[in-house]
């Protein structure tokens, strides 16, 4: 080969080589994102781009773990599951108060008032020591001599234990002076001193029952004598600013003080007993009218406002609106239920009780997770009214009523709610839409994702459906959930929850661009799920 040949063929592979090299430097790097404790609940106040990436746009009947994994939740079963029944007979029935109450003795029971054909009746199950509340047998009715003839859904009956009896007060469209049951007998009038005033509101408070909620003196709080719940004196009252055009809505005894809640304000009442009593303003433009949805939750006070607000509430001069991340859902609320509205402490959690536009009785529920500080909403549990109890093993349980009349327990070990139409449970987890702009303001693709989640005992499948650029539905992966990895080191999360079972990982390629990507985790079956978390591949294609 001639010389000016040979200074040819070593051009062209240097050329070709320069190439080459070009294209190589030419090329990104595949990016690896990570999402694990996903708590931050949900947020639809702000643009679903916008939100943070631990966030939820969307979310229903999840709840977060303490280790920050999303779990669906359990369902719940019907009291009693055999023969399934509702807490009292009748042609229209409606749970209207629930409460457990506990005697002095340990005794124990479930307390159910009913809206029983337009009347007033009450039923109990009985709490038995090592084996909790008979999930078989039909509710005891307890015998009456002066409950109202004429009550409806919307006379919601409030309850205090004072001096071992159970307390109970209730609207009624002619006025009703309280009650009071002690497990024997028939429910009787509080007493049968002429002073005392009709309520619908009722707070035991450094032993006085206090009373409100008075048709004819709104805004008038009475109170018992010291010691003695039976015993009232008509000049013992006071009056907080009459005629402001709002009536008192709730009493609650916290902070060594008793807080009463009117529409639009809350007062402190201190001292101990007439002489000392002294009363103060603490909130102004802020009040509830559900006394049903104030309830104390490590430490602070919650409660719903007029307009379906959630507050939380520490006894001084300022509040904390903590509904605002979740402003589109408070909004899609039916406003004119606000005095309806139920609150529940349970598992040092706050949960509520509200209802969609249109509907009339509580269909939607509100958890707010206090660890966290994080939303998230249950669909398909509808409380009329809860409380909480103890199952055989004495830890709390969730005891709840409906519209229909069944009383129910949460939660319970299956993936269907109730045993009446026993519905599977819906649940779902959608991430925000996530950009990537940190890696290039150019077209993006989608390349992987690697989910990790918990085996379930009997099996389950778990769908991803993998979205791009606002699609409805995208790329929709399958997740099994069958018992096949290893087992998880439950030091770093909740080894209560998730002791003996084990990882899954599941790796698939989604291929999608390329702009914007989201993932809905989710499944409609009477299985579980528990998602630890999931990691995305984004493949940039030029540089910024």
């Amino acid at each position: 080969m001639d010389l000016k040949r040979r200074i040819l063929v070593v051009l062209s592979v240097c050329l070709v080589s320069l190439l080459i090299t070009a294209n190589v430097f030419c090329q990104l790097p595949w990016h690896k994102a990570s999402y694990f404790k996903n708590f931050g609940g949900l947020n639809d106040n702000i643009s679903s781009i916008e939100i943070a990436d631990n966030e939820a746009s969307d979310i229903q009947n999840i709840i977060f773990d303490t280790g920050g994994a999303l779990t669906k939740r359990k369902g719940y079963r019907t009291i009693p599951i055999q023969p399934v029944s509702k807490s009292s007979t009748g042609t229209n029935v409606s749970v209207t108060g629930l409460s457990w109450y506990t005697k002095k003795n340990n005794d124990r029971y479930l307390v159910a008032l009913q809206n029983k054909d337009s009347s007033l009746w009450a039923t109990y199950k009985q709490f038995a020591t090592g084996s909790g509340i008979a999930l078989t047998g039909s509710w005891v009715n307890i015998e009456f001599t002066s409950f109202p003839t004429s009550h409806n859904d919307s006379y919601l009956v409030d309850f205090a234990t004072a001096e071992d009896w159970l307390v109970m007060t209730t609207p009624s469209s002619t006025g009703s002076t309280p009650y009071r049951w002690n497990a024997t007998g028939t429910v009787i009038a509080l007493t049968g001193d002429t002073d005392v005033p009709e309520a619908t509101i009722c707070e035991y408070h450094k032993n006085h029952l206090f009373l409100a909620g008075n048709t004819d003196n709104p805004s008038r709080v009475y109170f018992s004598g010291l010691d003695d719940i039976t015993d009232f004196t008509a000049t013992d009252y006071f009056d907080i600013e009459t005629n402001d055009g709002s009536e008192i809505r709730g009493l609650f005894s916290a902070y060594n003080a008793l807080y009463i809640f009117k529409d639009n304000s809350i007062w402190r009442l201190g001292g101990y007993e007439r002489d000392t009593f002294t009363l103060e303003k603490m909130v102004d433009g802020v009040g509830t009218k559900s006394q049903q949805s104030i309830k104390s939750v490590r430490g602070s006070i919650y409660f719903t406002t007029k307009d379906n607000d959630i507050v939380r509430y520490t006894g001084g001069y300022s509040i904390e609106y903590i509904s605002t991340k979740i402003s589109n859902t408070i909004d899609s609320f039916n406003y004119s239920r606000a005095p309806y509205s139920t609150g529940l402490s349970f598992e040092n959690n706050y949960y509520v009780a509200m209802s969609t536009a249109g509907s009339g009785t509580n269909d939607r529920v509100l958890l707010f997770d206090t660890s966290f500080d994080a939303w998230s909403k249950f669909k398909g549990m509808d409380p009329s009214a809860w409380c909480v109890g103890e199952d055989s093993t004495d830890k709390p349980l969730m005891l709840f009523g409906d519209a229909d009349g069944y009383v129910h327990y949460y939660p319970a070990d299956v993936y269907y709610d109730g045993d009446v139409a026993t519905p599977s449970i819906n649940a779902y987890y959608q991430t925000k839409w996530f950009r990537y702009s940190d890696l290039s303001l150019g077209d993006k693709y989608w390349r992987t994702l690697k989910t990790y989640a918990l085996t379930e005992d009997e099996g389950g499948t778990l769908y991803a459906d993998c979205k791009s650029d606002y699609e409805a539905t995208g790329t929709v992966l399958t997740i099994d959930l069958q018992s096949q990895g290893s087992l998880w080191d439950v030091m770093v999360w909740d080894v209560d929850l998730w002791g003996g079972q084990t990882l899954t990982i599941d790796r698939q390629e989604i291929e999608k661009g390329t702009d914007m990507f989201q993932i809905k985790y989710y499944n409609t079956a009477t299985e579980g799920f528990t998602i630890l978390g999931f990691t995305t591949t984004i493949e940039p294609t030029e540089r910024d």
